[in-house]
């Protein structure tokens, strides 16, 4: 068929423990797909020790979160092979509380995303988000639309393809990077606009701002230099 979902929570909040859940063989393949189509009834699920994974089609997602705020604890998410794009964690319009969470897209692909926040505002607490494979871009953390996720203690990484990225912020999104440790082999941290605050977090690549406003505290790069207020070497 055109969708593949290993398992739907729709406008519910299940309880999900110590469960794997693999999907493929569609056109969009989702390991979890979590949704309300109301945003008087969000969807509020909980994620234990979950492994999701999703494979081939067009687009993969091993977790898709749209209009839903779960809790996620102990979750590995994967999504590798589809031929346009892989995401091992979508948040659309939803605010997850993310803890021990490790996020990958990989293997093929036009675009792949560790972890994509899109109109999200994520608190992420010892995440882990790779990408690689993809033939244009490969994005650790991207976030868009608005998105103000709160970051600690995340670790990005990013390589392969036209452009790489161990974070990539535009749509005027505003995250707050504490603890972290941003990789990536075109560019560590990519700033179209918004405002970005770096603290106590290395960087390991080149820094880009093209617009908006970045600030760093207590930052160093990839090789243990220390960065400016301005995120550059000083």
């Amino acid at each position: 068929g055109d969708y593949a979902t290993a398992i739907y929570n729709g406008a519910c909040d299940p309880f999900i423990e110590d469960v794997t859940a693999n999907a493929s063989g569609g056109t969009k393949n989702y390991g979890i797909y979590n949704h309300s189509e109301s945003f008087t009834a969000i969807s509020h699920p909980r994620l234990v020790g979950v492994s999701a994974s999703a494979s081939g089609g067009n687009e993969s997602m091993g977790v898709y979160n749209w209009n839903s705020s779960p809790a996620m604890t102990d979750v590995t998410a994967a999504a590798s092979g589809a031929g346009g794009r892989n995401y091992g964690i979508l948040n659309h319009t939803s605010s997850p509380v993310m803890t021990r969470v490790a996020a990958a897209a990989s293997d093929g692909g036009l675009n792949n995303y560790g972890v994509h926040n899109v109109t999200s505002s994520p608190v992420m607490t010892d995440v882990t988000a790779t990408a690689s494979g993809a033939s244009s871009t490969n994005s650790g953390v991207r976030n868009e639309d608005y998105s103000d996720p709160v970051m600690t203690r995340v670790a990005t990484s990013a390589t392969g393809g036209a452009g790489s990225y161990g974070v990539y912020n535009t749509g005027f999104s505003d995250p707050v990077i504490r603890q972290c440790t941003l990789s990536g082999a075109a560019e560590g941290l990519h700033v179209v606009d918004g405002t970005t605050r770096i603290v106590r977090s290395s960087i390991a690549g080149a820094v880009n701002r093209v617009g908006g406003t970045l600030t760093c505290v207590h930052a160093v790069s990839g090789t243990g230099a220390e960065l400016g207020f301005n995120c550059l070497p000083l």
